[in-house]
């Protein structure tokens, strides 16, 4: 412990002693540090936002899609999803009349195109087509207006709902009630607009101020095409989920003649294939970073081993009055790994206040936390000692008598 010290002393007053060259080893290990700790916050951050809306659509959601999903573990085929979706009117009907107690039943299609008003254009719009049970499936709700009904869905009128974003791009500070915009060529009246819920898009969900919502019937017609690409709705209770569930794929497997080109979820699954995703980004966002961090122990390796030409004398006086091999070994070991800690603490710091920041003023939200900071030091004093051991072995290794005679 006594010789742990006294290298930790004497790491420091030689730190102190070259600040300039030091500091620019430090940097290394600050830019890899802080790279780590930031894109960790970001994928915390993403997966927090992610979560939190697939929660806040209900434990008792239930959700049907085209193609194979395997919540279990096997993973989503993303083959099984492209092309036409194979969910039909018949498979919404048959679970409206054999399951009336189910809540909210909704189907959904997007249409593509862009949203005009004169000559502003709104193309990152996301427009949907929807029955007149979609938005407690969304988690919203209307702030002015009204949604379309049943009858407007069977006329297949042409009006719509307007997300907060959708709205202020195109009508800026103007009522939009009542007011027409078009959706491929046709002319469409808004009736209502959405309550602003300041969200980004998700993997499984779209940002609902930037989404236009009109009647399926409408969509079918536009298109001329009759696709739905997501049922959803809600068990009449949370523990009946998975009952629910059951009730739900085996009607629809019914009418598609036992194959099962379709996946029912719930939001416990959903919530699990989302994890399983960003577990693998986070991931590959973790080592992407590292490579960074690992560039900054290389600058650590190569200025330690100058540092070590320059105090040979030094290391053959230390051995001349007592120290041994593991003493010159230990001393320039810490030396790396106060080094890197120091880099470490820094890079953590700043990474800190930048999350800080762009989480006050932007929409993006970076999830700064303690295990960040522990991961980032953690790697930073982990690169110290495996960059650090062979600037020591080499120090170590000095002949005494050659030390002190070097100039």
């Amino acid at each position: 412990m006594k010789l742990l010290i006294s290298s930790v002393v004497i790491a420091l007053k030689s730190i102190a002693g070259n600040k300039l060259r030091n500091s620019l080893t430090v940097l290394g290990i600050v830019l890899g540090v802080f790279t780590i700790s930031t894109l960790l916050s970001l994928a915390f951050g993403v997966r927090e936002e992610v979560t939190k809306q697939i929660e806040d659509l209900g434990s008792n959601l239930i959700a049907v899609v085209p193609g194979k999903l395997n919540a279990s573990g096997g993973g989503f085929n993303p083959s099984a999803s492209l092309g036409a979706s194979t969910l039909t009117e018949k498979d919404f009907d048959s679970i409206e009349q054999q399951l009336p107690e189910i809540k909210n039943l909704s189907m959904a299609m997007l249409v593509s195109g862009t949203v005009k008003v004169s000559d502003k254009v709104s193309s990152s719009s996301l427009i949907f087509a929807a029955s007149e049970k979609i938005l407690p499936n969304l988690n919203t709700s209307i702030e002015s207006g009204r949604f379309f009904d049943n009858v407007e869905i069977e006329e297949n009128s042409k009006v719509v709902v307007l997300g907060s974003k959708v709205k202020e791009m195109l009508f800026v500070s103007d009522n939009a009630l009542g007011k027409e915009l078009e959706i491929r060529g046709h002319k469409f009246q808004v009736i209502g607009i959405l309550k602003s819920k300041e969200t980004s898009s998700t993997l499984f969900g779209p940002n609902l101020d930037d989404l236009v919502i009109m009647p399926i019937t409408t969509g079918w017609k536009i298109t001329d095409t009759k696709q739905i690409f997501r049922m959803m709705m809600h068990s009449p209770t949370t523990e009946q989920a998975d009952e629910y569930k059951s009730k739900v794929k085996d009607i629809i497997l019914t009418n598609h003649g036992g194959e099962e080109d379709f996946s029912v979820v719930t939001q416990e699954e959903i919530l699990g294939v989302v994890g399983d995703i960003l577990d693998i980004l986070t991931a590959m966002i973790g080592a992407i970073a590292t490579l960074s961090l690992v560039i900054g122990g290389l600058g650590v390796m190569n200025i330690m081993l100058v540092s070590i030409s320059e105090r040979t004398r030094e290391i053959g006086i230390r051995k001349a009055v007592g120290a041994n091999n593991a003493h010159i070994m230990v001393q320039f070991l810490v030396e790396a790994i106060v080094l890197s800690f120091i880099g470490g603490l820094i890079g953590s710091s700043l990474s800190g206040i930048v999350a800080v920041v762009v989480s006050t003023l932007s929409p993006i939200k970076l999830v700064f936390s303690p295990f960040v900071v522990l991961v980032s030091i953690g790697f930073s004093v982990l690169v110290g000692v495996i960059f650090g051991v062979a600037p020591a072995l080499s120090a170590a290794r000095k002949d005494p008598i050659k030390a002190i005679r070097s100039e």
